[in-house]
C-alpha cells in the first residue's frame, strides 16, 4: 500500500524468520485507488469528523473556519495515489537483506507466470 512500505519490511521480515527464507514472494506493485477510495466523504463521515472533541476545539477557537468545515474530504486520502518505485524497491532490499530469494518477476513474456 502506499505509504506503508514499513509495514511491508516488517512483514517480509516475519516471513524469513518465522516461514521459511526458501518461500515464494510476490511483492506486488500494481495497486491503484479504485472503489471508494479518493471519492468524497459521506455527509456521515464528515459529521463524525466534526463531532470530535479536537474539531470542536478548533471550531471554538477559530482554528478552523466554517467554510473549511463543509468542504468535503476525500476517503482514504492516505492510499489515493498509486505505490512509487522508492516504495517497492525498499520492501525489495528488506527481504532480500532478510535472506528472501525466491521472488514473482515480472513475466519476460508479458503473460502470467506459473
Amino acid at each position: 500500500m502506499p505509504g506503508k512500505e514499513d509495514e511491508g519490511q516488517e512483514i517480509v521480515k516475519w516471513l524469513a524468520g518465522n516461514v521459511s527464507r526458501d518461500i515464494f514472494v510476490n511483492i506486488m506493485e500494481q495497486y491503484h485507488p479504485d472503489a471508494h477510495v479518493g471519492k468524497p466523504k459521506k455527509a456521515s463521515e464528515r459529521l463524525r469528523a466534526l463531532e470530535s472533541d479536537s474539531v470542536t476545539d478548533s471550531l471554538e477557537t477559530g482554528a478552523i473556519s466554517p467554510s473549511t468545515q463543509a468542504s468535503p474530504a476525500l476517503r482514504y486520502e492516505d492510499v489515493n495515489r498509486p505505490i512509487s518505485k522508492d516504495e517497492i524497491s525498499s520492501v525489495q532490499k528488506a527481504a532480500r537483506t532478510a535472506g528472501l530469494w525466491r521472488f514473482c518477476d515480472v513475466a519476460e513474456h508479458g503473460g502470467f507466470n506459473i
